[in-house]
């Protein structure tokens, strides 16, 4: 079959069972709803397909995801005919596509050399149509028709193809600079040359070819070359304004983030953003355009998670405060505020990668992956985050989206710890105390409860209780015990707070009367004394 593009058998008459190959767009929707490969009759749709390709100089559906193209094409969604394409020859493709009635092979032959031998060829470049360099003579025609319809069912030659894009591109056929560029680029019937690719690009943008202008702003945005953001605008915004959608799209995303040495522009983002909606836009942009237009209520809800993540790092959790409760409020926007933040770098002044680690952490937003939150608490760590360092350790030391390594919990542990980071402090004490190193344990105990880490006064109020690295201190015990309960801490201690006011009271009543016993001894001796 044609779609195939020349990956599978030749033609047969009957439809066959095999799974369908080829290129999603170029396929008969038939064969998606049976489950097959074609036979001639659904070639026929994909020629029109070709017959609408040579009038638009690129490949169908190019700003549908190829997941998506058969779902739309199967519920009728086609390609749009391009502006100065003579109407006979749009009927022709348009007919190729119908699913009822369909053109027969038998008469399709005459009906394309008739509909094309009616207009003159150069379709793409109505500006230049008086020049006759640009026009394939009658010889180059019939061979161009005797291809396309021999082609059925013959396996696809890319060398081939290139040799009559070069002699469209030397006649100076705008689509010809435009596909020659196309093989360069991709390797096509001749080998991979990018700067050849840019010189036939940068020949069919010059002469205004939309898709050629889209195909040098990806160019530049994903080469590193010099001042490839604002060239990148430049074109996206050049094609756009002449029409050509999926640039629509870009140029708002450019406006949106701050691209091409603009700044941030809402106004100028909403704008495009409509624009490409407008015009049917293949991608569903509702959520993005919503976003826009709530980005103060999105930049609101991120850093008051910023904030609460903060706080739990700082005191920990309590019967008030829990970070969960914050991505349980904005659980019902977290696809939204991922996505917003994922595009939108600086809507959080700090902590960046912690908070997208977070989130895979907690699948909030997105699917939940420790192997992906690993990644960003390690980029985290690398820039100097001290959140990165203590979630990075904490990954390590329980084993999260990496393989368990308790000296390396150790280190990164140690480095959030001397940047005084409470919830590291509190961490390392437990470490410690796993490996039986009491006073260190202590140490880091204290230290981080002397920093306001809740729960770490109540460790210090129990180490002093029984005596844990330190002699027991029942007094020094009841005030760490109420600095925790007064702070709010998650677990009730009210009877541990009674039984250690009981013996400190027993304590001191012993106290009392060891003292009194002491007293009396010592006048009963003086009394001895005085007698003698």
């Amino acid at each position: 079959m044609i779609a195939d593009l020349g990956l599978s058998k030749q033609l047969t008459d009957t439809p066959t069972n095999s799974i369908i190959a080829g290129v999603v767009g170029y396929i008969d929707p038939w064969c998606f709803e049976n489950k097959r490969s074609g036979d001639k009759k659904s070639d026929i749709y994909s020629l029109g397909i070709l017959l609408w390709e040579i009038t638009s100089g690129h490949s169908p559906y190019m700003d549908i995801g190829e997941q998506f193209i058969s779902y739309r094409v199967g519920k009728g969604h086609r390609e749009n005919s391009i502006e100065g394409t003579p109407p006979d020859y749009v009927g022709l493709y348009k007919k190729c596509w119908n699913v009822e009635p369909k053109i027969t092979s038998k008469n399709l032959i005459s009906i394309i050399t008739n509909t094309i031998k009616t207009f003159d060829w150069n379709i793409s470049s109505p500006k230049e149509k008086n020049d006759n360099d640009n026009n394939l003579d009658d010889t180059e025609l019939d061979r161009l028709v005797d291809d396309i319809v021999k082609g059925f069912g013959v396996g696809k030659d890319e060398k081939e193809s290139f040799k009559w894009y070069d002699i469209a591109s030397k006649k100076g056929d705008i689509n010809g600079h435009f596909e020659i560029g196309e093989c360069y680029y991709n390797g096509i019937g001749i080998e991979k040359d990018s700067i050849k690719a840019l010189e036939y690009y940068q020949l069919a943008a010059d002469k205004g070819l939309n898709i050629a202008l889209f195909n040098l702003a990806k160019y530049y945005y994903n080469n590193n070359i010099s001042n490839k953001f604002t060239t990148s605008f430049d074109y996206y915004k050049k094609s756009a304004e002449n029409g050509y959608v999926p640039s629509q799209y870009y140029v708002a995303k450019c406006y949106h983030n701050g691209y091409g040495n603009k700044k941030r522009n809402k106004k100028e983002a909403l704008e495009w953003f409509r624009k490409y909606q407008e015009n049917d836009g293949s991608w569903n942009i509702t959520d993005e355009i919503k976003d826009e237009v709530n980005e103060p209520e999105l930049v609101k809800a991120l850093n008051e998670i910023v904030e609460e993540y903060k706080k739990n790092n700082d005191i920990g959790t309590t019967k008030k405060f829990d970070f969960n409760y914050i991505l349980e409020k904005y659980k019902s926007q977290s696809t939204r505020i991922f996505n917003y933040l994922k595009d939108n770098q600086t809507s959080i002044q700090q902590h960046y990668e912690v908070v997208i680690g977070t989130f895979y952490k907690e699948g909030f937003g997105v699917k939940k992956d420790d192997k992906e939150s690993f990644t960003w608490y390690n980029t985290a760590s690398q820039k100097g985050d001290i959140n990165g360092h203590f979630e990075l350790g904490k990954c390590y030391y329980n084993g999260i989206g990496v393989e368990k390594d308790c000296k390396k919990a150790l280190k990164y542990y140690q480095q959030a710890a001397e940047e005084g980071l409470n919830i590291a402090l509190c961490n390392l004490a437990e470490y410690f105390k796993d490996n039986e190193d009491k006073s260190k344990a202590f140490g880091y105990y204290k230290k981080s409860a002397k920093g306001g880490f809740v729960q770490s006064c109540y460790y210090v109020a129990n180490c002093y209780n029984i005596g844990y690295s330190k002699k027991r201190n029942i007094k020094k015990a009841l005030t760490w015990f109420e600095e925790y309960q007064k702070n709010d801490g998650s677990w009730e201690i009210s009877e541990e707070i009674t039984k250690v006011e009981k013996q400190l009271t027993e304590y001191s009543d012993q106290k009392k009367e060891t003292s009194l016993s002491k007293r009396l001894s010592l006048k009963s001796s003086r009394s001895s004394s005085s007698n003698l």
